[in-house]
């Protein structure tokens, strides 16, 4: 198993009273319902916060910008995703990308004197 995963387990066996399976569950110790729980929290905190309509699986993809944006090694970023391969990264995000050649063609240029 992946560590944060048995961390997770750990932290879990150590909240006083806990039940069921669930970090987050339902008022029957279910778990959510991805639907219901869009419409009850998900929804009205964007509203609060004035934001456009964006759906909770956006802020993953923000995340990958962000650390696209850092420079950050698609393995790494990979690997926070929980994908086996870098493939996944580049098919997916590649696009974010686009201004890294142009860095790439200026370092170059300084690394040779142009």
């Amino acid at each position: 198993r992946k560590p944060r995963l048995l961390a997770l387990q750990r932290r879990l066996a150590e909240i006083e009273g806990r039940t069921g399976k669930y970090l987050y569950h339902n008022s029957v110790g279910g778990p959510l319902a991805r639907r219901n729980w869009t419409r009850r929290v998900w929804k009205p905190a964007i509203e609060s916060a004035k934001l456009p309509d964006l759906r909770f699986h956006d802020l993953r993809h923000s995340h990958v910008a962000m650390l696209i944006g850092m420079d950050e090694n698609p393995k790494t970023i990979a690997a926070r995703l929980g994908h086996k391969s870098v493939r996944t990264v580049l098919d997916v995000y590649g696009h974010l990308y686009a201004d890294a050649d142009s860095s790439v063609a200026a370092e170059l240029e300084k690394l040779v004197g142009v």
